[in-house]
């Protein structure tokens, strides 16, 4: 979905995104609530500092640290979806004091609403961020392309190796330069993204925050890596299905257990595949 900011078009976690969201961070709550694990704060208020106080080791059971692991990633994933909202209502609240302050701590409301407006403000960052995530996109491109063009080469090289022109092909300086340039695509990819994170702060940094932008792709891979997660420590297909319930109304009208079923097979092929990716 995408949101005006700043002049800026931005993606974002729609609402229907944002509630299937919602909603896998009660499901996981109260799981680990029924299973005896404490947690500090209601679901709606739960931060990724709350989780950072719940060991994963010990004798913690696989479920239990599989669904920890879980909100982690989802309570923030949630923080970034909401960030601008909360940022929003806290200058708002902050201006309102100032308003309704009292003549002798007017200055004083004053001073606070010119330090909420300076805490909050992200305008500098919200103006450079999409052009650097669209640098890095066209830069996978790019590599893509090269890859390609590396393919081109070598099946040009052997046709010219096939007419006994081989020392005439200019592969081996070719393929050298290709694979320099491809080199240095995905050192600034790496690097962009390193850059990203730390201009954002510790919100934008795992395991304290959701890397990447906040969009419904980031939450479908949350949501496939936490159902991968819940396999891996054994928890059963119909309970992990619970765990992340879909809240659409399209899904709503389709009860369908083998569509259920299709979807969350879908979910956790893909996480697999994006793990070996990067392995």
């Amino acid at each position: 979905m995408l949101s005006v900011s700043n002049g800026c078009y931005q993606l974002c976690v729609d609402a229907e995104e944002l509630a299937e969201l919602e909603a896998a961070i009660a499901a996981h709550c109260e799981v680990l609530k029924a299973d005896g694990v404490k947690l500090p704060v209601s679901p709606e208020q739960l931060h990724v500092i709350h989780l950072m106080e719940l060991p994963l080791t010990g004798t913690r059971p696989p479920v239990a640290r599989a669904l920890i692991t879980n909100l982690r990633a989802l309570a923030s994933l949630r923080t970034r979806a909401t960030i601008r909202e909360h940022r929003a209502k806290d200058r708002e609240d902050a201006e309102r004091a100032a308003r309704n302050a009292e003549p002798d701590h007017q200055s004083t409301a004053r001073r606070r609403a010119k330090q909420v407006n300076l805490l909050m403000d992200s305008s500098q960052f919200e103006r450079l961020a999409p052009t650097l995530r669209s640098l890095r996109s066209r830069s996978r491109g790019a590599r893509k392309k090269l890859e390609a063009f590396g393919r081109a080469l070598d099946a040009r090289h052997r046709q010219f190796v096939h007419n006994e022109l081989a020392h005439a092909s200019g592969a081996v300086l070719d393929r050298a330069l290709t694979g320099w340039l491809s080199t240095r695509c995905a050192a600034l990819e790496q690097e962009l993204e390193f850059f990203l994170a730390e201009i954002e702060g510790p919100i934008a940094i795992e395991p304290t925050g959701h890397s990447g932008v906040a969009d419904n792709k980031a939450w479908h891979r949350v949501r496939g890596e936490g159902l991968v997660m819940l396999e891996e420590a054994g928890v059963k297909p119909a309970e992990r299905r619970a765990l992340f319930p879909g809240t659409r109304p399209g899904k709503q009208d389709d009860p369908s257990e083998q569509r259920q079923r299709e979807r969350e097979y879908q979910a956790r092929r893909r996480a697999k595949k994006r793990r070996k990716s990067k392995s």
